[in-house]
């Protein structure tokens, strides 16, 4: 089993590693309401939702049938989303936003529906994770590390 490469501060996490499949992104955005709804975060709902079912939707389709690790971390004020998959390619956030286009909105929409986007190569362990965070109060700390 791989998971994240990073081992992460202590803090309340959600994790599920999930085969890359289409069919398993209702999961990935049933993880997200559940840790939103338990962390009195609903007011968040429509954006991390939105987001995690692109990232996750990504990663299915480009990593179809080996693991993906969807993870939620609640640390410092903030809400950190984590999409990992087995994949080096690291892919390119479009400048635009294409409406005709069939795919390619899933980077564009998590970097501009969340407060912090990133994407981290594993040069060593292999894979990369997708990443998004928004403030959500709390700690006055916002010197998060990416």
């Amino acid at each position: 089993m791989t998971r994240l490469a990073e081992a992460r501060p202590p803090g309340l996490t959600y994790r599920l590693i999930l085969t890359a499949d289409v069919t398993t992104i209702r999961v990935a955005r049933k993880l997200a309401e559940v840790a939103l709804t338990n962390w009195n975060l609903c007011h968040l709902h429509l954006a991390v939702t939105t987001v995690v079912s692109e990232l996750a939707t990504n990663a299915s389709k480009e990593a179809s049938g080996s693991e993906i690790e969807i993870a939620l971390f609640l640390r410092d004020g903030w809400l950190r989303l984590e999409v990992w998959d087995r994949l080096d390619v690291i892919p390119e956030v479009p400048a635009e936003l294409d409406l005709d286009a069939e795919g390619g909105r899933g980077l564009w929409v998590a970097e501009h529906r969340a407060d912090k986007f990133g994407i981290d190569p594993h040069p060593d362990t292999g894979g990369k994770t997708v990443w998004t965070m928004w403030m959500c109060g709390g700690s006055e700390t916002t010197d998060v590390p990416a």
